[in-house]
């Protein structure tokens, strides 16, 4: 089954977003209540592959979630949306798509660096 994509436009199927300047906890996303895939790059881009691939439904909590949460945050630079999802399940298939296909940093699950970084 293909995933079904909102047919946006390009400009909002693809967003990037600075870890320095997040939108307001309490805002809407770009289309508010659809599923959003995203990618966290490191700041000074010195680190060749992504920190991180997530998914989520409201974008600026979970950014800010990060920012509270994450020890990682203050590496955070460009956090490019690559698209929007009418359910979770396609999300969540794109988001595993994306982890395997950029291999993050950070991601716990299915992911070759975090066995590397944390296992030893």
């Amino acid at each position: 089954m293909a995933r079904e994509r909102i047919p946006l436009g390009d400009d909002l199927l693809v967003t990037t977003l600075n870890a320095r300047h997040l939108p307001p906890r309490r805002g809407q996303d770009a289309v508010h209540g659809q599923w959003a895939v995203y990618t966290v790059y490191e700041s000074q881009r010195r680190i060749r592959v992504p920190l991180y691939v997530g998914v989520t439904k409201n974008m600026p909590e979970r950014l800010h979630q990060h920012r509270r949460d994450k020890i990682w945050w203050p590496l955070a630079g460009d956090i490019k949306v690559h698209g929007y999802f009418h359910n979770r399940e396609d999300a969540y298939e794109a988001e595993e798509q994306q982890i395997h296909a950029l291999q993050p940093l950070l991601n716990v699950v299915a992911n070759q660096h975090t066995e590397a970084v944390f296992d030893g």
